[in-house]
């Protein structure tokens, strides 16, 4: 690894001679033996490690370039497999040198490292089931099979019947589905479903390439279709034999240390086996000594060893650490950081302090700080929020969910094929790199750039004027006026129309009359905004005026005229006569007539609001004869001259591009339609436009002699006549990219494509694209082309130097379209040096219109002009494109069918439609969007990129090809949300001081990296950098960012992250499974609990741990014991999203069953795997999968009755889902209401949902096919008699009490129980007893589990998980048959029948508390609810105690309890100092909108807060802490609960 820093600082390390170490490891050795212990814990998967030749296959398997896939496995020896393990990498590596980069390589070596696609490969094995579904079976190990036609075929010779005898005329036979992740042979044809041949086969074999050979002639001679499914003898195993574990990585594990205020460690004696001796390093390397070549090297030494890498570690730092004042502690983040720069190895520096912090705090915090460091920390804090940490690799930031080796895979792979694609192309590194930094597009004032200007003084009639109306002759006029102190955004009262909303809206549309009449309150209310309107007429403009007798007689007759005719007369007369406020409130005063107007017509309201205005304004303009012109209403309304002015305005609003259906308002610019048409976004809009307006103002950029508005809307740009949906930034834009591959391959396209320059070709490259599919034998088609043509013809302008466009031919079935396209084609390489080629070409395309659209194209050489490009494309047709090669370039880069029209520019893709037009006005508006957009930056880069291939190949038009595809996959990134930044080159911070460099310069991923050195998430951000370092030869920049000041200690525990980003063999060339997190140098007599941080798709737990995890006392582990190890199972790969339905909102409550696929399970009958509710927090879900393919459906009942779901575009029963890798992406999923459910709710009238039976958390172990003792819930036997109890616990001493409490609860209560238990959290002991418990006295018990969601504010103390999973889940971690649920501690003892507490009626209420206790007076100084905070906010409501309580979950998911909880508690937890009691706080505070129903004072007592004397009343007896003894629950339990020791032995004697 090559490191450098960004200046060198002076080093006080001692330079140690190797003679000095060897007498340093002789003393230790000599002096006294180590003390010390280590832990030792590591995640296995649940199946046998899969073959690395099949996985590095798996590498290739990308379906853009899968041709790679069949090269690798076609080059496989036939003896691999008889080979060993460093062979197999062996020959993986080499092969595939052969086939991919360097780069790429290193990226192989990575996927392998970490397994990346052992759980595809595990998909394969659910595959192979369904052909043993078929009948088929593989005796031999390394045999194989062909399925085809519903047929098995076991030999190669038998393929060529098999393939005969399965033809289309037997297409009804069942076969297997094809799924996304199948290999597909490539073929020229696409044979019937019948002759789809599935072999399943292991790669490397002698029958695979038996099969291989002549499946895949017959695939390349269309006569099959090849699907290959691996198939190595464990995956063919139907029940897994006992095999060695796959270890995992990619997981941290925390040791923290615990309060120890309270002692809750087990005293009773644990036989546990003697721990082994460590074999694998721990750090790897301290003070430049690597630790593990020493071990291999000298295993009789490993404790002395390890003695004296413990002494470096912490720099003669005791055990036992020392305790650190807070005031030492305020530049603990700028003396780590100088301790970090002095380091040879700064990364590794990071990691080792982050992960270690408590044991080398006290040697840091004695540094000296360095004033310069200090300075420079200081300075960046203006720029940097201090302790932010953020990585940056190639401008793209790494968000905290790829913080996994999983999804950096991913995130690394994308950074390394783009790169590279480009530089195959010729391009170099950097320059690439650059081009994909293309700025975001900058918003102005709440909107996007684009401006339309629709001031149009023909067509808009204005409401009032700030400049002329002597309503505002008191304000002032100054533009100065806008500099004033104010609020920001705060509006400026200004007598200059710095404002301007102009309407366009249908008169007869009451949603559009509301708005109006919105805008004249808002007039009236002396809003500074000058408003104007702009009919339209939203019907057929052609059938109405025919239709229509504009020359009316009799009011009657007008009616038949519409309400737009009618209500546009009025408002003319009234604007003409009266003024724009009363022809305004005309419509106001009508819009809010129609609204009440009862019995009354519409014609009756219409002349009495007439009436009205007209009397509330008086008449303002004279006629010719000087006569006031005051308005009346039959005149007014049978006037017919006003009629051509409403018909010329439409015209004027469509062809703006503007909706016609829909009220859109322009305010300065900025169109504001649809859902963003409301007054609060319009308000938002000025304020946002108020700050562009101070801007402008400040910087002398409004001239007041001039028009304000002109001068506003033309600020950034001169603003466009035209609007288009799809190309303007809005809900409506085209997000379609053109899915052309970055290839040698694309770039021989485009060069065969003839492009039509837009002005003179003086060699330039151009920066804009348009391409063109369209079929001229459609009117849509011709238009077009009319529509482009004309766009070329435009010359002038400064963006012609930049275009060019060519044509794809869409047509289908039409030569005479075809032989229109062949002349266009023609011309455009015919007209290339014309000096007025636009105007001769737009021309040629009217003649060719003309002639298609009059039928007359067979009359078409008698144009002489045609005539002869006719015959030039006749004999040219050799050189250009083909038909078909335009059809495969439509149909995979524009995703059209034959018939469809759309354009391409810059990539990004807009369907024309009959409804949907594309004008010229439409073509320069999407030049200069995506020319802002992307391609001008584009553009910027290539101009001064370097090449490394010939000279003469970088044409114009190579160049400009390459901005096409630049600009294409810009837009692509946004599409997956993918942003770059070039921090480097933007920064305001410095680094000289305070940052250091790591790996070459030029390589081709360049991270930029603020760490906070002393946080939790500098403990995985090292270990991941430190990869990036050593598996790709990144170039990392990292800029220490601490925090300003240090208030405590702020990482207190110890930690470890699992990466190791390298295979390593041993000397047999076995693979070594050393991927573990190893604890050296900890504390011997602190207590330490064990905390597991997986990959957030993951569910894992403890199967294997002697000792308490939770309760770690390396002190008490015995003399021959050296290591306290735990094992860590992975029992779920969760499958996420986010349910939205038709209305974009979360369809909370519904019930989604995730099913096993099995294609030959009758209707309904499929294996269900897990089950959810979908939370309307985001409508996330979650559900419990492995990998494999499912069916994502809804539970039968309501959830299926009113909702169907999306699938690929279609809705219907089900979706299907593949879960493939470690760390699948959120599944987000679309529902909608069914036809005629529109109306109906999830909820019922008893306040449920669906109600039917559920298989939540007895989730079958497919892992390893364990019974249910475990893993399992004992069958359920008495349905609704059941009681429910909910409880959990962690570590063995909380273990001990539940099985005490579990106890009391049975022998106490008559009815049949039943408990949840929640899993996150039980040991491996207490698994393995519980179901001897169960059977032995007779109850049911089922474990439950829910992984934390993501998106949940997280805690990071275990007790504080604890609690949050207590109160935060409830609504999803019960199946919905359980109606209630009675929760009980522990910790505690149950004295009564529990059918009392469950019967209870809890009045309406969600769940029911206990009170605390109020009358033990010697502890009324410790009831903090009784003062400050709590008082104020609970009023008159109690404060409960939470080690009891009952929740009814039909009312409790009714009325959404668990949703408003989550919520309540997203917005307090975040201040560390709320919610101090979290499982208990939460419930109380949320009374007021969550209400608690007050149990009886009796259904729980305990001492430190009831009096003796209720004592004999107590039904449960909880072990609360006491503050004022804290005496240790085991003293208590024995103490208070006379019976606690008889149940203790009852259940010690079971074990």
């Amino acid at each position: 690894m090559v490191q450098s820093r960004s200046e060198t600082m002076p080093k006080n390390a001692l330079k140690i001679p190797i003679v000095l170490c060897l007498i340093l490891l002789v003393q230790s050795v000599c002096s006294s033996p180590s003390k010390s212990k280590f832990v030792d814990v590591s995640v296995v998967a649940p199946w046998a490690p899969t073959p690395l030749i099949i996985e590095a296959s798996e590498y290739f398997a990308d379906k853009a370039d899968e041709g790679k896939f069949w090269e690798f496995v076609e080059s496989l020896p036939n003896d691999i497999y008889e080979k060993t393990d460093k062979q197999h990498y062996d020959t993986s590596i080499e092969l595939a040198s052969k086939i991919v980069s360097n780069v790429q390589l290193s990226l192989i070596k990575f996927a392998l490292s970490i397994r990346n696609f052992s759980p595809k490969l595990q998909a394969y094995k659910q595959l192979w089931q369904a052909a043993l579904n078929f009948g088929c079976s593989i005796k031999d190990k390394d045999g194989a099979v062909v399925l085809i036609g519903g047929k098995c075929v076991s030999d190669p010779s038998l393929l060529r019947d098999a393939i005969e005898s399965c033809h289309p005329a037997k297409a009804g036979v069942s076969a297997p589905s094809i799924q996304e992740f199948d290999h597909i042979y490539p073929s020229p044809s696409s044979p019937s479903h019948c002759s789809t041949a599935f072999l399943y086969a292991t790669i490397g074999t002698q029958a695979f390439v038996n099969f291989h050979k002549y499946l895949s002639q017959a695939a390349a001679a269309g006569d099959v279709k090849y699907v290959f499914r691996h198939s190595w003898p464990g995956a063919r195993e139907e029940e897994e034999k006992a095999h060695q574990d796959m270890l995992l990585q990619g997981y941290g594990v925390e040791l923290a240390i615990k309060n120890m205020e309270y002692k809750a460690v087990d005293d009773r004696h644990k036989e546990g086996e003697a721990g082994s001796s460590l074999e694998d390093d721990l750090e790897d390397e301290v003070g430049g000594f690597d630790f593990k070549t020493l071990l291999q090297r000298k295993p009789n030494l490993e404790v002395e060893l390890l003695s004296f890498r413990d002494r470096l570690l912490s720099e003669a730092k005791s055990d036992e650490g020392t305790d650190i004042k807070v005031w030492a502690l305020k530049d603990l983040g700028i003396q780590a950081s100088q301790r970090i720069l002095q380091a040879d190895e700064p990364l590794r520096l990071i990691r080792d302090l982050s992960h270690n912090l408590p044991a080398v705090v006290s040697s840091i915090s004695r540094m000296r700080v360095n004033a310069s460091v200090r300075a420079e920390l200081e300075n960046n804090r203006n720029f940097i929020q201090p302790g932010a940490n953020m990585v940056h690799v190639n401008g793209r930031q790494l968000q905290k969910d790829d913080m996994n080796p999983f999804s950096l895979y991913r995130f690394i792979r994308h950074e390394i094929n783009v790169i590279e694609k480009f530089m195959q192309l010729g391009m170099d590194s950097r320059s690439t790199k650059k081009i994909l930094y293309a700025p975001a597009e900058q918003m102005e004032g709440g909107g996007s750039t684009f401006k339309i200007d629709v001031k149009n003084d023909n067509f808009v009639m204005w409401m009032n004027d700030l400049e002329k109306d002597d309503m505002y002759r008191q304000w002032p006029r100054s533009l100065d006026t806008l500099l004033q102190r104010g609020w920001p955004g705060q509006l400026r009262f200004i007598a200059r129309n710095i404002w301007t909303a102009i309407f366009l809206v249908d008169p007869s549309d009451m949603q559009s009359l509301t708005f109006l009449s919105w805008a004249f309150e808002q007039m009236e209310q002396q809003l500074p905004v000058r408003f104007g309107v702009a009919f339209k007429y939203s019907k057929s403009l052609d059938e109405q005026w025919e239709a229509s007798p504009r020359n009316a007689e009799s009011e009657d007759e007008a009616e038949e005229l519409g309400d737009a005719v009618i209500l546009h007369r009025l408002f003319r007369a009234l604007h003409l006569g009266h003024g724009g406020r009363a022809a305004w409130s005309f419509l106001a005063i009508y819009a809010e007539g129609m609204q009440t107007a009862g019995k009354a017509s519409k014609s009756e309201v219409r002349k009495d609001s007439f009436k009205r205005a007209a009397k509330m304004f008086r008449a303002q303009y004279r006629d010719a004869d000087g006569k006031l012109m005051r308005a009346k209403y039959k005149p007014s309304l049978l006037n017919s001259t006003h009629d051509a002015f409403l018909k010329k305005s439409t015209e004027f609003v469509e062809r703006s591009g503007l909706s016609l259906t829909e009220p859109v308002c322009v305010l300065n610019g900025n169109v504001l339609a649809g859902q963003a048409l409301d007054p609060n976004q319009f308000h938002y809009m000025l304020q946002m436009q108020m700050m562009v307006l101070q801007r402008m103002a400040y910087f002398g950029q409004l001239d007041e002699r001039r028009d304000l508005h002109n001068q506003i809307i033309n600020h950034n740009g001169k603003a466009h006549r035209r609007f288009h949906a799809q190309i303007v930034s809005g809900p409506a834009t085209s997000r379609q990219m053109l899915k052309a591959e970055v290839s040698t391959k694309t770039m021989e396209d485009l060069d065969r494509i003839p492009f039509f320059l837009c002005g003179k070709d003086d060699g330039s490259m151009r920066g804009v694209t348009h391409i063109v599919a369209l079929d001229l034998s459609s009117k849509i088609g011709r238009d077009l082309l009319v529509a482009s043509a004309k766009r070329m013809s435009q010359t002038s302008s400064d963006r012609c130097k930049r275009v060019r466009l060519a044509y794809l031919d869409n047509s289908e079935g039409s030569p005479e379209a075809e032989g229109a396209f062949s002349v266009l084609v023609e011309a455009i390489r015919s007209m290339k040096n014309d000096k007025d080629k636009g105007n001769k070409f737009l021309e040629l395309c009217r003649t060719i219109v003309k002639l298609l659209d009059e039928s007359a194209w067979s009359t078409a050489q008698a144009h002489e002009e045609v005539k002869t490009l006719m015959e030039a494309a006749e004999k040219s047709k050799e050189g250009g494109l083909s038909k078909a090669d335009m059809k495969r370039m439509i149909s995979d880069w524009f995703q059209l069918t034959a018939g469809e029209s759309a354009v391409s520019t810059s990539g990004r893709v807009f369907k024309v439609t009959a409804d949907v037009a594309f004008r010229m006005g439409d073509f320069v508006l999407a030049e200069d969007t995506e020319w802002n957009d992307r391609s001008k930056h584009v553009s910027s880069v290539l101009d001064v990129a370097s090449f490394s291939i010939s000279s003469d190949k970088v044409t114009s038009e190579y160049i400009s090809s390459i901005a096409l595809l630049g600009s294409n996959m810009i837009g692509i990134e946004r599409n997956d949300n993918i942003q770059r930044t070039d921090q480097e080159a933007n920064r305001q911070w410095t680094s000289r001081m305070t940052g250091f460099k790591v790996g070459p310069e030029d390589s081709i991923l360049q991270v930029l990296a603020f760490i906070d050195p002393l946080c939790a998430e500098a403990q995985r951000l090292s270990p991941m950098l430190m990869a990036l370092a050593d598996a790709f030869g990144a170039h990392i920049h990292v800029i220490l960012n601490p925090v300003a000041e240090v208030g405590s200690l702020p990482i207190k525990g110890y930690y470890r992250y699992v990466l190791k980003p390298q295979l390593e063999f041993d000397e047999e060339g076995k693979l070594v499974s050393n991927t573990r997190a190893t604890f050296s140098n900890l504390p011997m007599s602190k207590l330490l609990s064990m905390i597991i941080h997986p990959p957030d798709a993951w569910f894992v737990s403890a199967s294997q741990a002697v000792h308490d995890i939770d309760n770690i006392l390396l002190e008490k582990l015995s003399a021959h014991e050296t290591v306290l190890s735990a094992v860590y199972r992975l029992d779920h790969i969760l499958v996420t999203g986010h349910c939205i339905d038709d209305r974009r909102e979360p369809p909370a409550g519904l019930q989604l069953n995730l099913n096993l696929l099995d294609e030959h399970a009758a209707k309904g009958k499929s294996k269900l795997v897990s089950d959810t509710l979908v939370m309307s927090n985001l409508g996330y879900y979650q559900l419990k999968a492995r990998p494999g393919i499912f069916n994502l459906t809804m539970a039968e009942g309501k959830s299926s009755e009113i909702y169907e779901i999306e699938d690929k575009g279609n809705f219907g029963s089900s979706r299907v889902i593949s879960v493939l890798s470690w760390e699948p992406d959120a599944f987000p999923t679309s529902v909608r209401k069914r036809k005629g459910q529109e109306s109906k709710s999830l909820q019922d009238a008893k306040g449920g949902r669906d109600g039917d039976g559920s298989v939540w958390s007895s989730l079958s172990n497919w892992f390893s096919g364990d019974s249910a003792t475990a893993e399992q819930a004992v069958t359920d036997k008495s349905g609704e008699d059941t009681i429910h109890v909910f409880s959990l616990a962690s570590g063995h001493l909380y273990e001990r009490f539940l099985k005490i409490m579990m106890l009391s609860v049975v022998r106490n209560t008559k009815s049949h129980v039943k408990f949840w238990l929640l899993q996150n959290f039980l040991s491996p002991q207490f698994k393995a007893f519980i179901p001897r418990m169960a059977k032995n006295f007779g109850f049911d018990y089922e474990l439950v589990t829910y992984k934390w969601p993501s998106w949940l504010h997280e805690q990071t103390e275990k007790q504080r998980i604890i609690w949050g999973y207590k109160i935060l889940m409830l609504d999803v971690l019960f199946p919905l048959s359980v109606p209630k649920i009675i929760y009980i501690d522990s910790d505690q003892v149950v004295r009564s029948d529990l059918k009392q507490l469950w019967d209870m009626n809890l009045r309406g209420r969600p769940y029911a508390y206990t009170p605390f206790c109020d009358d033990k007076r010697e502890i009324e100084g410790y009831r903090f609810w009784k003062q400050g905070f709590w008082q104020t906010h609970l009023g008159d409501m109690k404060y409960h105690i939470s080690a009891l309580y009952v929740v009814d979950l039909n009312r409790f998911r009714a009325i959404g309890a668990g949703d408003e909880l989550r919520v309540v508690y997203s917005q307090l937890s975040r201040d560390p100092n709320s919610l101090a009691n979290l499982d208990q706080d939460l419930p109380n505070y949320a009374q007021h909108s969550v209400p608690i129903f007050s149990l009886p004072q009796e259904w729980l007592w305990c001492e430190t807060w009831c009096s003796n004397s209720t004592k004999v009343k107590a039904k449960t007896i909880d072990l609360c802490n006491n503050p004022m003894t804290k005496e240790p629950k085991l003293d208590q339990a024995r103490r208070i609960i006379g019976e606690w020791e008889e149940l203790d032995k009852t259940i010690s004697s079971l074990e």
